[in-house]
């Protein structure tokens, strides 16, 4: 049984669908929207999308845009991009998930977001130590949320406390 509704979110699932667990995290995805603020800035003209980014290899196949096709956040349509390019990435998305297949160039992608308020997501280990913000974990059969707030905030992000609490929040010291 699947619940998607934030706040509350949980999904559980045995081997039977595969997919499902690529379905949980485009839906989170596609719902973070609903639930971080960015400076005026950063969000263009009023009837401007919010964009869901993916850079480098992509997991999600059709799942993620089904799940942006349902959703919108204060009247924003969201829209699905894909880059391969750390910097097109960093100016062109609001949400981004980075891909696997770039664990090995994170230092550049984040040097690219450093003060972008952009935010980052990922499944891989370590992306929240090495300067992202929200990882998806799996415990217990479910999809479940890590959060670097510390570093959102200092992207000029605002998570709401909605989304924080469904999540386990990760302090992580600042590198010197």
């Amino acid at each position: 049984m699947c619940l998607l509704f934030l706040p509350g979110a949980a999904c559980v699932w045995g081997g039977e669908d595969a997919d499902l667990e690529l379905k949980v995290k485009a839906t989170f995805l596609a719902s973070f929207a609903q639930f971080v603020e960015w400076p005026d800035a950063a969000m263009g003209a009023a009837d401007a999308p919010i964009i869901v980014g993916v850079l480098g290899d992509d997991p999600f196949g059709t799942y993620l845009e089904q799940a942006a096709s349902r959703k919108t956040a204060n009247g924003r349509k969201i829209q699905v991009k894909r880059f391969q390019d750390a910097a097109a990435a960093a100016a062109g998305s609001h949400i981004l998930f980075v891909g696997n297949s770039e664990r090995q160039h994170l230092v550049k992608v984040f040097q690219e977001l450093k003060t972008k308020p952009v935010l980052t997501v990922a499944d891989m280990p370590n992306f929240l130590k090495d300067g992202g913000m929200i990882r998806f974990v799996i415990r217990d059969e479910r999809v479940q949320l890590e959060i670097n707030a510390e570093k959102a905030k200092s992207n000029e992000l605002r998570i709401s406390s909605k989304l924080l609490r469904l999540a386990s929040i990760v302090e992580v010291p600042e590198r010197r």
